[in-house]
């Protein structure tokens, strides 16, 4: 038995490497029917992702007027407050502060379609703060290298 990576393109199973495809050729006969048990493999969220957010905020810093955004830091605080994407668990009441703790984006707490989801509407939230279009904001930070 071997295990190798298949990626499914046009409709087809194929190694996803050529290093999986020789792995393969040298396990098996040419149109031999072998019988496999598919499971997903779940990698890193995209790199390209992750910078197009952080890009985004970073853009949001340096061009906003508002003095509670002036870092990258503060407007993704700030992004996920207003989508209200807090741990509701880790919200504190203080005297006449309130304490909020935001959810993590990171890859292991965050499936991708939340994320997906998540992207769509900070870059949407990000847009409203510099007063463009999203599709606008999204063109100016793959023009700068950030997605």
């Amino acid at each position: 038995m071997i295990e190798i990576a298949l990626q499914y393109r046009n409709g087809i199973y194929a190694p996803a490497t050529l290093a999986e495809q020789d792995k393969a050729a040298a396990a098996h006969k040419p149109n031999q029917i072998i019988r496999g048990k598919l499971t997903e493999c779940r990698s890193a969220r995209s790199l390209r992702q992750l910078r197009l957010y952080w890009g985004s905020c970073n853009t949001v810093a340096e061009n906003a007027f508002d003095p509670k955004l002036s870092s990258k830091e503060a407007v993704d605080w700030h992004t996920r407050v207003q989508l209200r994407f807090v741990d509701p668990d880790r919200v504190a009441v203080i005297g006449e502060k309130i304490i909020i703790q935001v959810r993590s984006i990171a890859f292991e707490k965050l499936k991708h379609p939340e994320m997906m989801t998540f992207m769509d509407r900070a870059l949407g939230v990000h847009a409203g703060w510099l007063g463009v279009n999203k599709n606008e904001l999204i063109r100016e930070l793959q023009r700068r290298g950030y997605g």
